[in-house]
């Protein structure tokens, strides 16, 4: 069974508010949905949603990054090996890995901002 792990991305510290010049007024959640259109992108492989990604990735929008990864998922579980999924963290977000090789990234910016 092939599982994913969304990654949220921690806040960095902010500076004092000795350092900070003031900010204008935060959109809300409810304006910024409504000003942005909604494009998420499904990964689905074998008839399960394991991954949606939520933003472009250097340059590849969130729909192109779930049309690559779902064949590279599906050529990497063909290969002989224990078909062991893993993690690893880099500098783009977490990487899926199938038995060491990359399927895909999950960047921060993919995270469910309801959660």
């Amino acid at each position: 069974m092939f599982a994913a792990a969304i990654v949220a991305s921690a806040g960095a510290q902010s500076p004092s508010k000795q350092d900070v010049a003031p900010s204008p007024p935060a959109i809300s959640a409810a304006a910024a949905s409504a000003a942005a259109p909604n494009d998420d992108a499904r990964l689905v492989v074998f008839n399960r949603e394991i991954a949606v990604f939520r933003s472009a990735l250097l340059g590849v929008s969130a729909a192109d990054r779930a049309r690559r990864a779902q064949p590279r998922i599906e050529e990497l579980l063909k290969l002989a090996g224990p078909q062991a999924v893993t993690t690893q963290a880099s500098p783009l977000g977490m990487l899926i890995q199938v038995d060491g090789a990359t399927a895909f990234a999950i960047a921060p910016q993919d995270a469910d901002p309801l959660l």
